[in-house]
């Protein structure tokens, strides 16, 4: 796709170094699926396999399979609360000739800082123990963390990523709705101030600076969506 048609569709790519891709759909792509928060996609080895699979325990789908042989294939799928998810097969996202308009990569001082890739992800579900189980029977990520009484759960990717639901007994006002996406950023700090300089609205103070502890910090995206930004961590 060349740039003009992405343009036209009112769409950008970008792809972080863990090889994510991170999309945003304009008005003119975006009228064609009810998106309405941040869209997560999983990846998986077969995507009708997965979907006959899904389909079997009572998922529901959104759309036909989408995408072509031989090029990135995908599906759209509702959880309990009618949150919005992909699940699309391993793509190697690979910029085409053409794909960019002239002047388009910004200078390296306008750069606020480097996002390494998303490694967590959260959502308050309005059911949360339809939500538990969807996450952790239905797609059968890895339970980390489960406790009902809080509202709140924690589950793992094979590849390491973390998903977390905050029910309504969890007083986690940061996350209102839909998907949460975490930024990792070699330094918080510096890329608070960084981001605060060009602008960038922070609803959180910065939390986990303590020794041992997860550095984080939240902030509003321009269409008002909520997001983290956070040091590099791994799960024990």
């Amino acid at each position: 796709m060349d740039w003009k048609t992405a343009r036209r569709l009112d769409l950008a790519i970008w792809v972080l170094p863990t090889g994510q891709g991170f999309e945003i759909f304009g008005p003119q792509h975006a009228r064609r699926f009810d998106f309405g928060w941040p869209v997560v996609a999983f990846d998986v080895d077969n995507v009708a396999e997965s979907r006959r699979e899904l389909e079997a325990k009572g998922v529901e789908f959104t759309t036909d399979i989408l995408g072509a042989h031989g090029g990135r294939v995908w599906t759209y799928l509702r959880d309990p609360d009618g949150y919005l998810y992909e699940i699309s097969e391993p793509w190697e996202w690979r910029r085409a000739d053409g794909a960019v308009p002239p002047g388009a990569d910004p200078p390296a001082e306008r750069i606020a800082c480097r996002v390494r890739g998303f490694p967590w992800m959260a959502i308050r579900p309005r059911d949360f123990e339809a939500s538990a189980r969807f996450f952790g029977e239905t797609l059968g990520f890895k339970t980390y963390r489960l406790n009902p009484e809080r509202d709140f759960g924690h589950f793992l990717l094979e590849s390491g990523e973390a998903i977390e639901l905050f029910g309504s007994k969890n007083a986690h006002a940061e996350v209102t709705g839909g998907p949460v996406l975490g930024f990792e950023v070699d330094n918080v700090v510096e890329a608070r101030k960084a981001m605060e300089a060009r602008g960038v609205e922070f609803i959180t103070e910065t939390r986990g600076l303590e020794p041992g502890a997860r550095a984080r910090a939240y902030f509003r995206d321009p269409a008002g969506f909520s997001h983290e930004i956070c040091a590099p961590w791994t799960w024990p």
